[in-house]
């Protein structure tokens, strides 16, 4: 007896089937779900955009489905791909709605399936006059990012040893490292109370040093390439 799909996912429960089937129909609601891994979601989410389409109520032309790795992007829209192929060679649609049905799979390449990065990358392209931005920019990955962070952060450090070398050295006792970026959010002192960053500590000011230790300025804006 098969207790998972085909994917991998868990077959659904006599206990969530009916909660399924509302998520799925409810194509007039707004919908939250939250599960752990493996449970359905991927399916769930297919079956309410292939819903979605029979009902009339979206164009995958004008569908954004968001995910978190490039990978599960294109297993979703693959996912999406297959069911509506199969929904065309199985009977019982009508006229109308067999007519959604082609209509999806001749746009579903014009839906944004794709993780947040590329996502907004698209926006920034479609709107980089008004944004300000070169339009053949690219997404940095997870190494020159840090590199950048990290070069960025040290020129930082640079400027705050000649503005104000009494409050670097509070930093550096409070643990701030002069190589390594605290952002994002690895100091997690709370900095409730602190003054921004003075242009130089007032002298036998102790607490105004350390907060503003913990309360750098931001970091310069790192270059977009």
């Amino acid at each position: 007896m098969r207790d998972r799909e085909p994917g991998g996912e868990r077959l659904p429960t006599a206990a969530d089937a009916a909660v399924r089937r509302e998520v799925i129909a409810s194509t007039d609601r707004t919908m939250l779900v939250e599960a752990a891994a493996g449970t359905g979601k991927t399916t769930l989410i297919v079956d309410r955009i292939l819903q979605a389409v029979l009902d009339g109520r979206i164009r995958l032309a004008r569908t954004v489905a968001i995910t978190f790795t490039e990978k599960a992007a294109g297993e979703l829209e693959s996912r999406v791909r297959a069911g509506l192929t199969a929904a065309l060679h199985r009977g019982g649609l009508s006229d109308a709605e067999r007519g959604r049905v082609q209509e999806a799979v001749e746009e579903l390449d014009r839906a944004h399936v794709c993780t947040i990065h590329a996502f907004c990358a698209h926006l920034l392209r479609e709107k980089a006059a008004e944004a300000g931005v070169d339009p053949e920019f690219t997404v940095l990955d997870e190494t020159p990012r840090h590199v950048l962070i990290e070069r960025a952060w040290q020129d930082w450090m640079t400027a705050a040893v000649a503005e104000a070398p009494d409050v670097l050295v509070e930093a550096l006792r409070a643990g701030v490292s002069r190589r390594r970026s605290p952002w994002p959010g690895r100091r997690k002192r709370s900095s409730r109370g602190c003054s921004p960053w003075p242009a130089r500590a007032a002298p036998g000011s102790r607490r105004s040093t350390t907060c503003a230790a913990w309360r750098p300025r931001p970091p310069p804006s790192w270059p977009t390439t």
